[in-house]
């Protein structure tokens, strides 16, 4: 589905709110996907849900699950989701031993919700849902990356992820795609500036684990 319960400042995508009506993966759409999947005959498969946010279509999660595991000998599925609820139907999808969650954690509480929660209500019951899936699961079940468009705080960032628990992080610039051409055209000549914030991230990493 394109459509999303979130409006993120840079979204890459043409996603479109919630109640939009045309924009989910049709019964015809569904059943290509099994065609191209089953004619690319592997013995093994990952398959990567995306959106806008996926987890409002769970039906369609299942459907390709269980498609899947009927069909190829080892299967690996991860949800791309804003994890901004955590129904009982995604839990029981997500307690799968083949099943991944990645997530967005863009750094600080205040820097996350302005750029994709908006409302504080909203950023307390993301940060609450990571803990709870990283308490349950353990890291091993949930991925996360930050999309960095404060070269000044990307320190601080990564000090969030090392709170949350999480030993590794994924560091990449905001990009020049979708919603972010308005909200931050800057990044259209960011090369050099991203090259050296890079750079001082990693000593950055060098000089927390050289500490520990």
């Amino acid at each position: 589905t394109l459509r999303c319960n979130l409006r993120c400042s840079y979204c890459q995508v043409s996603r479109v709110n919630q109640d939009a009506k045309g924009f989910d993966w049709s019964d015809a759409t569904l059943n290509q996907f099994f065609r191209f999947a089953e004619d690319s005959a592997p013995d093994s498969v990952k398959i990567e849900f995306q959106g806008g946010e996926p987890t409002l279509r769970i039906d369609l999660i299942k459907k390709v699950i269980t498609w899947a595991t009927s069909h190829f000998r080892e299967c690996e599925f991860v949800i791309c989701t804003n994890l901004q609820n955590l129904t009982p139907d995604f839990l029981d999808i997500v307690s799968r031993d083949d099943v991944y969650i990645s997530t967005s954690i863009d750094g600080a509480t205040e820097l996350h919700q302005n750029q994709r929660t908006e409302t504080s209500d909203k950023t307390r019951e993301f940060f609450e849902n990571v803990e709870t899936i990283l308490e349950t699961y353990g890291s091993s079940k949930i991925s996360a990356l930050p999309t960095i468009t404060d070269f000044e705080k990307i320190e601080n960032t990564i000090e969030r992820y090392i709170e949350l628990g999480f030993g590794h992080v994924f560091l990449r610039p905001v990009n020049f795609h979708g919603f972010a051409r308005k909200s931050f055209p800057e990044s259209r000549h960011q090369v050099t500036k991203w090259a050296q914030t890079y750079r001082k991230a990693l000593d950055h990493i060098f000089r927390h684990n050289y500490s520990q």
